[in-house]
């Protein structure tokens, strides 16, 4: 009993570290598919900023370009422990990141350019920009980045309902071997009484067992058999 309730307790430790470890993973690939959303947030943000500077000229508009670069520095810095451990998806975040980092590096060429040449000089500067097929290529690599990750929760998912149904069956084998276990030494607890109890018949003074025979017949009984002698004096005595 003392096994089976060790074994019990090994593998439901062992099932529940498993569903540990992967609910982590699972919550980590959540947190890439939310912060990996972000950095293109912060890009469009950024494009959008810069456009509208170049146009108007507006500090709001420098301001809010401010606000997406640091946007995108702060997710990149969350980003990055997340795929410590998977080096393709690293690769991909740091690629990204370069990639990004690129076009923040066009977005504020034509913004000084607007500061220093005005529209004019601004607008001739994100002609000789390729921003649109640059854009179009990191929406490229953040989606293949979120579709790795949306398979590495789905498989995450499905683990965890093994994981589940595991130690939902190791706890049914388990119950059910220490019942056949109870039940086995309840068995063996009736047959030793059984056995005790045919034993205990056997040893019954013979006098008990033949009723019949004469006080003389049981008094030469009990010289051969004095464990006897006892009952059959009882006997006897109850006869009389």
């Amino acid at each position: 009993m003392g096994t089976l309730i060790t074994i019990g307790a090994y593998l439901s430790y062992h099932y529940h570290e498993l569903a540990d470890q992967n609910q982590q993973r699972v919550n980590r690939s959540y947190q890439l598919l939310d912060g990996i959303g972000g950095l293109f947030s912060s890009v469009e943000a950024a494009a959008l900023a810069e456009r509208d500077f170049v146009i108007t000229g507006d500090d709001d508009a420098l301001g809010q370009f401010q606000r997406s670069v640091t946007a995108f520095r702060n997710r990149s810095v969350q980003l990055t422990p997340l795929v410590t451990n998977q080096p393709v998806q690293a690769a991909a975040l740091s690629d990204i990141d370069q990639t990004i980092a690129g076009q923040f590096a066009e977005f504020s060429q034509a913004i000084e350019t607007r500061k220093s040449q005005g529209y004019e000089g601004a607008r001739a500067i994100i002609a000789l920009q390729a921003t649109g097929v640059t854009m179009e290529a990191l929406r490229q690599k953040i989606d293949k980045f979120a579709a790795s990750e949306r398979d590495l929760v789905n498989d995450g998912l499905r683990i965890e309902k093994l994981h589940e149904h595991r130690v939902i069956v190791s706890g049914i084998a388990i119950a059910t071997a220490s019942l056949l276990v109870r039940l086995g030494i309840t068995l063996w607890v009736r047959r030793a009484g059984r056995l005790r109890s045919g034993r205990s018949q056997a040893g019954v003074p013979v006098v008990r067992l033949l009723p019949d025979w004469t006080p003389t017949e049981r008094q030469s009984l009990a010289r051969f058999a004095p464990e006897t002698k006892d009952g059959m004096l009882r006997a006897g005595q109850e006869e009389s």
